[in-house]
């Protein structure tokens, strides 16, 4: 993934979502629809995705 680029997301099932490659930096634990991923603090910056 390239930061700068969702500013939503859309899960079937739990994830987590990173702020830097690898799975580093920041992280949220996102289980549903988030429709502004600026009131979870990571806009505009999610970098890898970690499923399961």
């Amino acid at each position: 993934m390239t930061p700068g680029q969702a500013s939503s997301i859309r899960v079937r099932s739990a994830v987590a979502v990173w702020t830097g490659p690898d799975c580093t930096g920041r992280s949220r634990a996102v289980d549903s629809e988030i429709e502004d991923l600026l009131a979870v603090d990571v806009d505009d910056a999610i970098a890898a995705v970690s499923l399961g």
